[in-house]
């Protein structure tokens, strides 16, 4: 029995002081009180108690006095009744008897709770659970835990060996931004393990020693809480880790500890700096992996140039201005960059930036000059203007005359001088935003190499088809909802893949005249595809053919368990039906 309950009439009594008695359910004076505790010696008969009768509302509101003397001392005894419902355990609150309270409010976890927990979260298909108010647990309660995908334990101040022991055993997404310290031991615990983390975040400390860096397998590790990194020991135990790193709490970084830090492989990120000196730019200008910098405001010639000679991924969102001195300065870059929050471009350093090799996120950008965009025509990899609102035919005929990947996006309109424009493009063109299309547009479209992304389209008419019938090409349709059998005709001397998302029927017809199209040909969506509609698939043999058959009729299914369908791709949760209708059908 807690030691709280050695004397339940007071306590009572103390509960009634602080709430009121109208709180409270007159019939449960201090005796009625003292005659149930009588009859209750641990949790677990209270759990029993309270069972035989849980939609009685006396029993409910006797409940949570007990639990409240099993788990607040009096002193705390200052909260209403009905946030005690906070203190009740899984159990209760999972058959909805008593509220429908978060997670995130229990401040306490037994084993059994954790237990039901688990098995209540695995039911209902649900991964993440977040225990942000439980400050102690046990091992035991944890390892009844270890199935959920992410775990926040940001509760916990500090840990156990024993909880350390176990949650070496977990696998998933680990929260632990509580704890503001950090023992070698534990984190030697931590540590040594096989399993590879989904993530480990630890953004509660401030300071962090070489013994207590973790040296784990980890999608990413996340210490949001350091401020500073001078120490060229810590950022050297750092460069250790594994994943993504997550220093977004850094303001100041050293030269000698950026240089330390260079030799992480993977990801870095430091999104705290809001500037950069030149020995810090110096020593990131070592590292290989992906570097992102999105707190940083300002950025000079010199440390651009340090930066310029990277190699990996730099992502520099932050800057809302760039000028030509520092543009100079990063194109020499041979990798990614973003700045994607550049609100104005000027031509001189567009014309620099078109340097790069890789990739150029300008997804900020609403409007472009005719003169940015002439500077921008000359570069090789990659164009991303996912924001670009309006542009005019002159600006269009630079950017079709870059090569790679160009994303408008933002286009809600293409007139025919513009689709004039980017005609003849090679590398790849997006156009996601168009509700609608010229077919004289489409003619223009059809014209370019690489893939082309027309996800805004909800209807796809057969003139707008006949457009796009020459296009070399993957061709994203995943707005289209409707197919009739001329717009499939065209579709079908497409050379390349073609996705088809959102339809939903098709009728046979339309479905034969596919059948010479070369590449893949995804309907995902397609509902009660039935025998005559998957024998009209089936001659699809160019190319595969993906349906999800989570509606497939009971025809379909007979007709897949009969024949060879292997051009047929069908989700996993179809294929079992299939095997198990081919098994009736060698039994007949």
């Amino acid at each position: 029995m807690n030691e709280w309950m050695e004397d339940p009439t007071q306590w009572y009594a103390a509960l009634v002081e602080q709430v009121g008695a109208e709180a409270l359910v007159p019939a449960w004076d201090a005796a009625a009180y003292q005659s149930v505790t009588d009859k209750i010696s641990d949790y677990a008969g209270l759990c029993d108690w309270f069972e035989q009768d849980p939609e009685n509302p006396e029993r409910i509101t006797m409940a949570q006095a007990i639990l409240a003397g099993f788990f607040q001392r009096p002193t705390r005894c200052n909260r209403r009744v009905g946030e005690l419902v906070k203190s009740l355990p899984w159990r209760f609150r999972a058959q909805k008897k008593i509220g429908d309270v978060e997670p995130s409010v229990l401040r306490w976890l037994t084993v059994s709770d954790a237990r039901g927990l688990s098995k209540y979260l695995c039911r209902n298909d649900k991964r993440q659970l977040l225990l942000d108010s439980v400050s102690e647990l046990s091992g035991e309660a944890v390892a009844c835990l270890l199935s959920v995908g992410v775990l926040g334990l940001s509760g916990l101040t500090e840990l156990t060996e024993e909880v350390a022991s176990e949650l070496g055993q977990y696998s998933g997404e680990l929260l632990l931004d509580g704890l503001t310290s950090l023992d070698p031991l534990f984190a030697g615990l931590l540590s040594d393990s096989p399993y590879t983390l989904a993530g480990l975040s630890m953004n509660g400390l401030t300071v962090l020693s070489i013994h207590a860096v973790l040296r784990r397998e980890s999608a990413y590790m996340s210490f949001g809480g350091l401020t500073e990194l001078t120490d060229v020991k810590v950022a050297s135990a750092l460069a250790q880790c594994h994943g993504e790193l997550k220093l977004g709490g850094v303001k100041r970084l050293s030269g000698e500890a950026a240089a330390a830090l260079a030799g992480y492989p993977d990801t870095l990120s430091l999104d705290g700096l809001t500037e950069m000196s030149l020995e810090a730019a110096q020593g990131l200008a070592l590292h290989q992996g992906a570097l992102w910098l999105e707190g940083l405001e300002h950025l000079s010639e010199e440390a651009a140039k340090a930066l310029g000679k990277k190699q990996g991924t730099l992502g520099l969102t932050g800057l809302t201005t760039l000028s030509t001195r520092v543009a100079n300065g990063l194109s020499t870059l041979q990798s990614n960059i973003w700045l994607s929050n550049l609100e104005t471009l000027e031509a001189d350093a567009a014309k620099a930036l078109a340097k790069i090799k890789g990739c150029l996120g300008l997804g900020g950008l609403m409007a472009l000059s005719d003169a940015a965009a002439a500077g921008l025509s000359t570069h090789t990899g990659g164009l991303r203007l996912e924001r670009l609102m309006d542009i005019e035919p002159a600006g269009a005929a630079s950017l079709g005359r870059t090569h790679g990947e160009l994303w408008l996006d933002g286009l809600d309109q293409l007139p025919f001088e513009i689709a004039t424009g980017l005609s003849g493009h090679e590398g790849g063109l997006s156009l996601d935003h168009l509700p609608e299309m010229l077919p004289e547009a489409s003619v223009c479209l059809g014209d370019t190499l690489g893939f082309l992304r027309l996800d805004g389209l909800n209807v796809l008419p057969p003139e707008v088809a006949k457009g796009l019938e020459k296009h070399q090409g993957n061709v994203s349709l995943k707005a289209v909802h409707t197919l009739c059998e001329g717009s499939a005709k065209y579709l079908s001397t497409i050379q390349g893949d073609i996705n088809l998302t959102d339809i939903r029927t098709l009728e046979v017809e339309t479905a034969l005249a596919l059948k010479y199209h070369l590449g893949t040909l995804a309907l995902p969506r397609l509902d009660k595809a039935n025998r005559a509609l998957l024998q009209a698939l089936r001659k699809h043999k160019r190319g595969p053919v993906i349906i999800d058959g989570a509606t497939m009729t009971l025809g379909g299914i007979v007709f897949l368990a009969k024949r060879n369908y292997s051009n047929l791709m069908i989700s996993d949760k179809m294929q079992s039906k299939v095997e198990q209708a081919k098994r009736w059908v060698k039994a007949e």
